[in-house]
């Protein structure tokens, strides 16, 4: 009876880690890649790509941007700051030149842990790797070089610059100014057989278990 109940828990306890390993790692919508943490997001930002060149420029809206670093224990930072990403795609939306990237903090950090530090601080700087989009967001994935964040961060981050850009066309200029960005560390996603076989492993033991039982 005892062995019994322990191959419940056990069976239980395959399906919880299996379901978190599902829940710890999202995808993001256009790459294969988990959103982790830390996470930088950064608010009032433009939008302006030019179809002639190719040219993608996305900056703060204003001198300062808002700006929130969320550790990897999730605990908030707040500042205000400059984003800048630039790089330029073919005719078919074929990354064509990394261009840049960084964000900075134009103050100290204003609340959380760190606030008092960071004045001027250079938070991530790297370039772009690969680019999508969609109606409502921009997505890139970043090659990481350096910044205060970097040793967090990793080699690997994505942005996901987000809004409402429907009538985008890779044809013709465009410009929006009520964009915002999520720059996270990327994390591998665990592949969908992976996971089943996983399940099927726990489930097969539970069933092993109960026939000795029998």
């Amino acid at each position: 009876m005892m062995n019994l109940l322990v191959l419940k828990d056990l069976k239980g306890l395959a399906v919880v880690l299996l379901l978190s390993m599902v829940g710890q790692v999202s995808a993001t919508s256009l790459f294969n890649v988990g959103h982790g943490f830390p996470d930088i997001q950064s608010q009032d930002l433009n939008v302006d790509y030019n179809a002639g060149s190719g040219d993608f420029n996305i900056f703060s809206d204003s001198p300062f941007t808002f700006g929130n670093y969320v550790d990897s224990a999730g605990t908030s930072n707040t500042y205000f700051g400059t984003f800048l990403l630039d790089f330029s795609v073919d005719g078919a939306g074929t990354l064509d030149n990394a261009g840049s990237f960084s964000i900075v903090n134009s103050t100290s950090f204003l609340s959380g842990p760190l606030i008092g530090t960071g004045l001027g601080a250079t938070l991530l700087s790297g370039f772009v790797t690969d680019f999508g989009f969609s109606n409502t967001t921009f997505e890139v994935l970043l090659n990481i070089t350096s910044g205060l964040f970097e040793p967090e961060f990793g080699l690997d981050a994505g942005v996901i610059v987000s809004g409402d850009f429907t009538g985008f066309s890779l044809a013709s200029n465009y410009i929006n100014s009520t964009a915002q960005s999520d720059t996270f560390k990327v994390q591998p996603v665990p592949e969908p057989s992976i996971l089943v076989l996983f399940a099927i492993a726990g489930l097969s033991f539970f069933r092993v278990g109960r026939q000795q039982q029998g």
